[in-house]
């Protein structure tokens, strides 16, 4: 198993599990417009407020499709990748699988939440007292979904947000915030 915590896209990880794991578990954050809006309640989120997460994405969290874009630069994919430190709500998993599916279209990929445990077998993987929210998420019963319901389709952010795909991409681990949060800049 590897665990990261807070960190920007590196290459360490992937020197660390290239020749295979078990669990991945890595540190993924939501991008700055939904982080702001998340914790301010406010739609859309003050300006100052998307510009201050942009400014710990770039400090110290690594953006989904960035996420991706590790997992598939792996010779041994991991058996699972759990995706944490993550607002896994139902309205922003989708999105984030989006993007993480974008450079790792196969492989099991999950997405941490409070209580969260998993028995790792020889043979898969088994989350005793969760229940599955949607493919590729776990979550405790009873966790309620998020306020906000789903994704407004006319956010700014939604999807891919300039229109950058994996077959059009080089290597956005070097500049991860220009190449994996959308910005293109």
């Amino acid at each position: 198993m590897i665990f990261t915590g807070d960190t920007k896209p590196n290459y360490y990880v992937i020197d660390q599990a290239t020749k295979g794991v078990d669990v991945l578990i890595h540190e993924l954050v939501v991008p700055p417009e939904v982080w702001a809006e998340k914790n301010s309640d406010i739609c859309p989120p003050p300006p100052l407020a998307v510009t201050f997460a942009q400014e710990i994405q770039d400090s110290s969290h690594t953006p989904e499709k960035a996420f991706g874009y590790i997992l598939s630069q792996l010779k041994v994919p991991p058996r699972l990748a759990v995706a944490t430190h993550f607002q896994a709500t139902d309205d922003t998993i989708e999105h984030a699988l989006k993007d993480i599916r974008l450079w790792y279209p196969n492989g099991e990929v999950t997405f941490a939440c409070d209580l969260l445990m998993l028995n790792v077998t020889k043979t898969g993987f088994d989350t005793p007292g969760t229940t599955k929210a949607r493919p590729g998420a776990v979550r405790p019963p009873g966790r309620r979904q998020s306020r906000r319901g789903a994704f407004r389709t006319s956010s700014p952010w939604r999807g891919a947000r300039d229109g950058r795909t994996a077959s059009n991409e080089t290597d956005p681990l070097p500049t991860c915030h220009a190449a994996c949060s959308g910005d293109g800049q």
